[in-house]
């Protein structure tokens, strides 16, 4: 679990750091099947979620509660296998 958190508040990170323009988009794949798509606009400082399975859109301004989220969609997912 600890090291799958750690991985996906590097990926959020790195949308951060990113200069190629002020709006990334990163997807969470799982067996070949997007799970999430995360947005990030350097503008507003604010991470976009969209959980592909409920096609429901959230907006988080803290990275570790938008990475818990996307850990906690990982792990639905994976029970559905």
């Amino acid at each position: 679990m600890q090291n799958e958190l750690v991985q996906i508040v590097q990926r959020l990170n790195a949308m951060r750091n990113d200069a190629t323009g002020p709006f990334q988009v990163r997807n969470f794949d799982l067996y070949g099947v997007n799970v999430v798509t995360v947005t990030y606009d350097q503008v507003d400082d604010v991470y976009g979620l969209f959980e592909n399975g409920s096609r429901q859109r959230f907006v988080f301004d803290d990275l570790n509660a938008l990475a818990v989220e996307i850990y906690e969609c990982i792990a639905a997912f994976k029970l559905a296998f």
